[in-house]
């Protein structure tokens, strides 16, 4: 076990398959032996995105695995054990977010110790990880299951962080893995209806199977005026998944006066707002990043049955198709998740 292999982001954009020596756990840390990591659009866009990126990092923050050797200090654990790790855990616990409780807004969790993108992460066989950021899986849910913690947390803090409430009308803009998951939330905490705006009709049947009351295929016309068409009540709360411009555009232009937009998705260039959309109709325009505290209820969510993750995974790939996995997605075919198994 002196080497293993990886995808790794070089310095120059190009992701390639590296052979790389096997970590050893420092103090406070345990090795992990990844097996299922999913691909993100984090990932799919690295490239462009360098700015963010640690050059020559290991790939992928999605990820489970099993514990495989303790470092120094190390108690509680135990070799074996089954974990989903939270690739920003590993918080300062001194700034003046942390202090507040906003562990998610640590500038050296994000930006300085990020598992996959400014330190080694799951798209490899082995990644050394912080005993902080992993958390035991449920004997109820599969390893593949604990690659899917991660979204799911963004997704959970992202309704947590939304104001919604029982009864609500709910728009998802974008059905990708995290619209998807959203759709699940909304309907399992009581959403009067859920509305899934997204272009790809694989995607809106996705949607449609897993609860959707209504979907929406953008490319039909403007999104307000499709409501207005198909006399649909007009949403309380809407969430922005999608990443894109136009997609934002259009959730404050569909939102009603004194309801809210909480939005997901990172828009790749600068957001056009026209101030007027929103103070005329006094609208909450409220961003949600990552997640605090979420990794252990979307564990439980996942083990009592109440998420579907295990239909979302599109398909599940050895390390070294990474290249076909990851122009599958980028190509927009009928693709939600693709897991990859180092």
């Amino acid at each position: 076990m002196e080497t293993m292999h990886a995808v790794v982001l070089t310095k120059d954009g190009k992701i390639t398959f590296e052979q790389r020596p096997v970590p050893r756990p420092g103090p406070g840390e345990v090795l992990v032996n990844s097996q299922y990591c999913g691909i993100c659009g984090t990932d799919l866009h690295a490239p462009s995105l360098m700015d963010h990126f640690k050059e020559g990092v290991i790939m992928g923050h999605e990820f489970a695995g099993e514990i495989v050797e303790l470092g120094g200090g190390v108690s509680g654990w135990k070799v074996g054990e089954r974990v989903a790790v939270n690739p920003n855990g590993d918080i300062c616990g001194k700034c003046s977010s942390c202090l507040r409780g906003n562990y998610n807004l640590c500038a050296f969790a994000v930006r300085e110790a990020a598992l996959g993108v400014q330190r080694d992460g799951g798209l490899a066989e082995y990644v050394r990880v912080p005993v902080r950021s992993i958390h035991r899986l449920h004997e109820g849910v599969s390893t593949l299951q604990g690659a899917w913690v991660e979204p799911l947390a963004v997704s959970v803090r992202a309704v947590t962080n939304s104001g919604f409430q029982f009864g609500d009308c709910g728009v998802v803009f974008g059905g990708g893995p995290i619209g998807l998951l959203m759709t699940q939330l909304l309907k399992n905490i009581g959403a009067a209806a859920v509305t899934v705006v997204e272009p790809s009709k694989f995607r809106r049947l996705e949607a449609e199977r897993l609860g959707a009351d209504v979907t929406i295929d953008p490319g039909e016309g403007d999104v307000s005026e499709l409501f207005m068409d198909r006399q649909l009540k007009m949403p309380d709360v809407i969430f922005e998944c999608s990443g894109n411009p136009i997609g934002f555009q259009s959730a404050v232009a569909l939102a009603a006066p004194k309801s809210t937009v909480t939005v997901v998705g990172i828009a790749p260039e600068p957001l056009k707002m026209v101030a007027s959309e929103f103070v005329f109709k006094e609208l909450a325009i409220r961003g949600s990043f990552i997640y605090v505290e979420e990794f252990p209820l979307a564990i439980r969510m996942l083990a009592e049955g109440v998420i579907d993750v295990q239909s979302l995974t599109t398909s599940e790939c050895p390390l070294a198709s990474f290249e076909e996995a990851f122009e599958s997605l980028r190509s927009g075919d009928e693709s939600v998740k693709i897991m990859l198994k180092p």
